[in-house]
């Protein structure tokens, strides 16, 4: 399973909006599908509590940080989300011939502009921590309300992944309640 969060690629996706893709794209154009039964018990468990979307996933190598970017992306490849992981996970998956789900919440929407200091630190993979951060912030005060916005919408993607957790549907098909061995 690839969990997490996602930045919105579909206008229409809000903050905190679980997407639950049906097939992830990689960088170079492979595409792996989501196992559809694991996906669609889901998908019901949640669908009255939690705004649920499907589609394609993107896995992309850096952060997509303007919404003109992400608009580009989105018309290109017709994926309703993007992050940086997925794909190696779907690709591990795939080699190994085990069941293979996505879930991740929506952070930044496709309008939003990621804080050039957050991309900045992602595409370092964070390697450089928290001074770094603070360091960067100093040089640019003006990011700040970026920052606090997509804090608060860090906080709604959060919320929405407990709810997924809670939900009681995250067990892979074939696998019995409360046992790790196939049914």
């Amino acid at each position: 399973m690839s969990w997490g969060l996602a930045g919105g690629l579909d206008p229409a996706l809000a903050a905190g909006t679980i997407v639950l893709p049906h097939e992830v794209v990689a960088p170079e154009g492979a595409v792996f599908a989501t196992t559809s039964v694991w996906r669609e018990r889901l998908h019901r468990a949640l669908a009255t509590s939690q705004p649920v979307c499907g589609g394609r996933l993107q896995t992309w190598q850096e952060p997509i940080g303007s919404p003109s970017e992400k608009a580009s992306v989105w018309r290109r490849m017709r994926a309703v989300a993007v992050d940086m992981e997925s794909a190696a996970i779907a690709e591990i998956a795939a080699e190994n011939r085990l069941p293979f789900l996505v879930v991740r919440a929506i952070v930044d929407t496709a309008a939003d502009a990621l804080p050039s200091l957050l991309t900045a630190a992602a595409a370092e993979g964070g390697r450089h921590g928290t001074a770094r951060f603070l360091g960067a912030l100093a040089r640019a005060p003006g990011e700040l309300p970026d920052f606090i916005r997509l804090y608060r919408r860090y906080r709604v993607a959060s919320r929405a992944l407990a709810t997924v957790a809670r939900s009681g549907a995250l067990v892979p098909p074939g696998l019995q309640s409360g046992c790790a061995t196939p049914a």
